[in-house]
């Protein structure tokens, strides 16, 4: 299994870590064996417990990887000014699976504030293409706001950040907020927020 603690380390700096380009089909695999591992040993058996938590404790890691990954993307993309070079040129360590969220961030960027900039659009807002499978699912699918998002007391001041649904969050030491579940886990994770259950 990749050492999902040690990327973490590295993700924490401003800019994009190295990781290996399969990444994430390596995660989800070794994720199904250990899950495949664990259901083949008895419950009572202490290893049970060992690799149970084993798991946990990775897929926690593995989702505050993938938030941090995507904020720094959305940003990289968002800074990308200049419509008219001749050259682009895609953030250093982006990996081929994350170039499609990139890509389709970016063009989505440049329609919105074409659409905005003018008090008429003056030629038809671009279309764009080629939409990653995974993007193209959930449009598709309808939103269980009891999945996507989860409600969260705050432990501490939070510096502004980008969440999965693309607004912006500010949150307060003792702010009750209903987050996208991807940037609570992390939060939870970090110890930054406490998940509230709601009845």
């Amino acid at each position: 299994m990749p050492d999902f603690k040690e990327i973490l380390r590295e993700e924490q700096k401003s800019k994009l870590s190295t990781i290996d380009k399969d990444f994430y089909e390596n995660a989800h695999t070794r994720f199904r064996d250990l899950k495949a591992e664990i259901d083949r040993i008895n419950p009572d058996n202490i290893m049970y417990g060992i690799l149970a938590g084993e798991l946990k404790v990775a897929k926690i890691h593995f989702e505050a990887i993938l938030e941090i990954r995507m904020g720094k993307i959305i940003k990289e993309a968002s800074l990308r000014k200049s419509l008219k070079q001749k050259e682009q040129h895609d953030p250093e360590n982006l990996i081929p699976v994350e170039k499609g969220l990139y890509d389709v961030l970016f063009a989505s960027m440049v329609t919105w504030r074409k659409d905005h900039l003018y008090d008429k659009p003056k030629e038809p807002a671009p279309v764009v293409k080629a939409v990653p499978e995974v993007i193209k699912k959930s449009a598709a699918a309808p939103r269980d706001l009891s999945k996507d998002y989860i409600v969260v007391r705050v432990l501490r001041d939070i510096p502004t950040f980008v969440g999965s649904d693309l607004s912006n969050y500010t949150l307060g030491r003792e702010d009750v907020a209903t987050v996208p579940a991807v940037n609570a886990m992390a939060l939870i994770s970090k110890k930054a927020a406490v998940q509230i259950a709601m009845r």
